[in-house]
């Protein structure tokens, strides 16, 4: 067996970064590097000392639980997954926060970006988005690559 190389290495970071996303539905990793180094992190999941997603009907959890869960937001205004940050953004946030440049950076998604996350990945002047599991819509990757960034399939290249 021959060396991983810098892709496999930061998709399989990614990976290991998406177990910790508090999302019940989807847990999604994103790894920012330069030169193979990684700069940031990012997984899916509720903001900071907000409580965690978690997706069961309504008529699952009794409603004292459920209004405590979601911290004051009423259930009937509440649909969906409207909590949740993505990786990409929890991710560009973090840099952001502590003075980390993205200029110029690669970024390795377990999942490809939706067009907000592609939006704030144009923004942040990330050159290189690598995906492992594409999205039912297609529009964030359309619109990386109609900005000018290099968009990669990890799929077809595999993990060791």
């Amino acid at each position: 067996m021959g060396r991983v190389t810098r892709n496999q290495t930061l998709m399989e970071v990614a990976q290991a970064v998406a177990k910790r996303g508090t999302c019940s539905r989807l847990q999604v990793g994103a790894v920012f590097s330069k030169d193979g180094r990684i700069i940031a992190t990012g997984y899916n999941g509720a903001p900071a000392g907000m409580a965690h997603c978690f997706h069961r009907s309504i008529d699952e959890i009794p409603a004292p639980e459920y209004l405590e869960m979601i911290n004051g937001i009423r259930p009937k205004e509440w649909k969906g997954c409207t909590i949740a940050e993505h990786a990409e953004r929890n991710g560009i946030a973090f840099a952001a926060k502590y003075g980390l440049a993205l200029d110029g950076s690669e970024l390795h998604c377990t999942h490809a970006p939706c067009l907000d996350c592609a939006r704030s990945i144009i923004n942040a002047g990330i050159k290189t988005v690598t995906y492992l599991t594409p999205y039912r819509l297609t529009d964030g990757v359309e619109f990386l690559r109609i900005a000018g960034l290099d968009v990669v399939d990890f799929s077809y290249e595999g993990l060791v």
